[in-house]
């Protein structure tokens, strides 16, 4: 992540899987777009710039055309606007006290600078943009939704002033493995002999 379209004007990020993406593939390519990755996600964007349509219209059209669960944020660095849509997998909005926004799958991801917190149901979208508050729509009806509650909210305290939450997470990982080895030695001593009786070990991640 990101993924592009052709252009490189469209940027999107998504978690999540599409269901039919190969079907889709197969017709983008067909009408010219070159694709750059084997991802479901690359898929996104070039339905984005297929539809020929502005951002907002744009994702409305991605949500009928993809299958799956998913959530979902593209930008346009035209406008600099900022959609994001979300069906089964969570988003929540994060909002400072100077109106700035920032969209995210989990709240621990915000900066410190985010007050309050608008979580996100299933089968909505939100509209991120300098010229006004975040907007939240219906995914379905298309309708605008103006009752959400606010939550305020307050970042977890950082033990280590100087280590952001992700770097602090992988210099754990070493007790958290030596934690979980310790709690049922034979179980992970079998796993360890048989990863040690295979000549090559591939990792992947999502």
């Amino acid at each position: 992540h990101p993924h592009t379209d052709c252009t490189g004007n469209i940027a999107i990020v998504h978690n999540g899987i599409i269901d039919n993406y190969q079907e889709l593939k197969a017709e983008l390519i067909s009408k010219g777009h070159r694709f750059t990755s084997d991802t479901d996600s690359e898929v996104i964007a070039h339905l984005i710039e297929d539809s020929k349509l502005d951002l907002l219209k744009a994702m409305y059209y991605v949500a009928e055309r993809i299958t799956g669960q998913y959530a979902i944020a593209a930008i346009d660095n035209t406008t600099g606007w900022i959609v994001a849509m979300r069906r089964g997998n969570p988003l929540v909005v994060g909002i400072t006290e100077r109106d700035r926004a920032y969209v995210a799958s989990d709240p621990v991801a915000f900066p410190d600078e985010v007050k309050h917190i608008m979580p996100m149901s299933n089968n909505e979208l939100v509209i991120l943009s300098r010229e006004h508050k975040p907007l939240l729509f219906d995914l379905n009806t298309r309708e605008l939704i103006t009752n959400r509650v606010v939550f305020e909210y307050r970042s977890e305290l950082i033990t280590d002033k100087n280590t952001c939450r992700m770097d602090s997470e992988m210099l754990e990982q070493p007790e958290v493995i030596l934690n979980i080895c310790k709690s049922n030695k034979n179980v992970y001593m079998d796993v360890a002999m048989e990863v040690l009786r295979h000549q090559q070990i591939i990792l992947t991640g999502c």
